[in-house]
């Protein structure tokens, strides 16, 4: 059966121009009515669905008269039609005979062309259309392309060490509460001695030795990725077999990103393999998203950040085209990628590239930075309540891409100057912004630092205000100037190997039960450095 495919866009629509329908003028508006008044049969036999300038109705499709065939009505939300009512129009909208779309949960397509390619659609998620040209006009958060949901839905955890659980002992995830799965050896498919795929079994942790040959292997991000994603969509009152997740780790310990690209041994071997076994075991399946958890190799080795940033790009195209000729899936695969946190203070090339990445690519999102989070005495690796506690950041990023929407963190915009003060401005998830000494330990300045060309500057304060963390400089500065967060210092009572962190947050509610404990799912600041900007009408 053919698989509907997402059109480029290639039509600039907005609907404001829709809408301007309604501003009709007064002599259409008595044909309108002269039109209702008198077209009886069409009313009797289409249902009498018919625009007569209601400011209340976005027409989408009308006859030549105005008559409307097919519009949506604001004040309810819904859709409407000639002759029909919501439930037909989704089970005609989802049934086979239309566009082939009905693997596609709460997506209806309304206008296709002859190969099929959506042109204009209704996500029921998000309660909006979308279409050619659509979504950054009318909703600037939605994703490009809807996530296509399968029977069973592939979310690969691929990096280094951090990426298989390393240090990650004893598996906390020893029970599976939903209908998640994973290989029959488990997230690394191997059962201790070798790959092991089929069949298929609830998703659970264990310590099993790797397929890197390493035997501290433990929690993954798998079980507390997939678990904790069903559980947000259970409280949007989704069952929890609604969308059965495939969570698997194919990872290689103390991997540069060079050796994790395509066409390297590990990369066609593995990572692929763990594509092209779930779909011989199921082709109802497709990967959604990719877990990246690598970087520490990279900062060792002094790799530009150009060169990451390059390699990082490639890596999600290539993984696209990859996927999508193994399973045949129309929709892409994203990346949710994590900020590695070991030597930001030595080598911060990795952290700027992995955010430069999350900012311009929109296939890739970063979820969270490593500061905040318990690490293993290496002083590199995560603790297994780490992990399951990371797992939760990237499961609510998942479910955010089911939602059809782009997942968010504290994101730092701009760095701006008056004088002696100096304000960063932030996409902030969840206001208030919070410079918090409580749940993490006090770093200098809370981890901000100021450069100008002599070195680093004095700071009087750092405050909160709005949006914007206010930094009042103690002394002039000289040249050019950056502001930096969490790369100079390191909060008391952390031991991160030759890492920075800082005390800014946001106030998400989330919280994810980790070792018996509520924890939150605040969204910590990254690592930054920006350009500081003077200005002054």
């Amino acid at each position: 059966m053919p698989q509907s495919r997402s059109l480029k866009p290639t039509i600039k629509v907005d609907l404001k121009d829709i809408a301007k329908l309604n501003s009709s003028t007064a002599e259409q508006r008595q044909d309108i009515d002269a039109i209702n008044e008198t077209d009886s049969s069409f009313k009797k036999s289409l249902g009498g669905a018919i625009y007569n300038g209601d400011d209340d109705i976005l027409p989408i499709v009308t006859d030549k008269n105005l008559k409307l065939i097919f519009g949506y009505k604001v004040s309810t939300g819904k859709l409407i039609g000639t002759g029909i009512g919501e439930d037909q129009i989704k089970e005609f909208l989802s049934s086979e005979k239309f566009a082939n779309f009905n693997g596609a949960s709460g997506i209806y397509p309304l206008l296709v062309d002859s190969a099929l390619n959506v042109l204009l659609g209704y996500d029921s998620h998000s309660q909006r259309i979308f279409g050619a040209g659509i979504e950054s006009s009318s909703n600037p958060d939605a994703i490009s392309t809807p996530i296509i949901e399968k029977a069973k839905n592939h979310i690969i955890a691929y990096g280094q060490s951090l990426s298989v659980g390393a240090q990650g002992e004893p598996a906390q995830s020893t029970t599976q509460p939903y209908s998640n799965l994973t290989f029959q050896g488990g997230p690394r498919a191997y059962d201790g001695s070798s790959f092991s795929w089929s069949p298929l079994k609830p998703l659970v942790e264990d310590n099993a030795t790797a397929p890197d040959g390493l035997t501290n292997r433990g929690e993954t991000i798998c079980s507390g990725l997939a678990n904790y994603a069903t559980t947000l969509r259970a409280m949007d009152g989704k069952a929890t077999d609604s969308h059965v997740i495939l969570a698997s780790s194919a990872g290689y310990g103390g991997a540069p990103i060079a050796d994790l690209e395509k066409g390297t041994s590990w990369y066609n071997n593995t990572f692929l393999e763990h594509i092209n076994q779930a779909h011989t075991i199921d082709t109802d399946h497709a990967v959604h998203c990719i877990a990246w958890l690598q970087g520490e190799n990279d900062g060792s080795l002094s790799t530009p950040f150009e060169t990451y940033l390059s390699k990082l790009n490639q890596l999600i195209t290539d993984i696209n085209v990859d996927a999508a000729s193994i399973t045949g899936q129309s929709s892409p695969v994203f990346m949710l990628t994590y900020q590695t946190c070991t030597r930001s203070a030595q080598w911060r090339q990795i952290q700027l590239a992995q955010l430069q990445a999350a900012k311009t690519n929109p296939l890739i999102f970063l979820v969270s930075p490593l500061y905040f989070l318990p690490h293993n005495a290496d002083e590199v690796h995560l603790t297994a309540t780490g992990y399951k506690w990371l797992g939760g950041y990237f499961g609510r990023a998942y479910k955010t891409l089911l939602d059809g929407k782009r997942p968010k963190w504290l994101n730092p915009l701009s760095a701006t100057r008056r004088g002696s003060v100096i304000r960063v401005r932030f996409d902030v998830p969840a206001s208030p912004m919070v410079l918090d000494t409580t749940n993490l330990g006090a770093a200098t300045d809370h981890g901000f630092a100021v450069e100008d060309s002599g070195g680093l500057v004095s700071l009087d304060t750092v405050e909160i205000d709005g949006q914007d963390v206010m930094i009042t400089l103690a002394e002039s500065t000289s040249g050019a100037v950056v502001v930096r967060y969490a790369m100079d210092y390191l909060g008391s009572g952390l031991a991160i190997n030759n890492a920075g962190s800082g005390n800014l947050r946001d106030s998400a509610t989330e919280t994810i039960l980790v070792d018996s404990v509520e924890r939150d799912l605040y969204n910590w600041a990254p690592h930054f450095e920006l350009d500081v900007i003077d200005i002054g009408e």
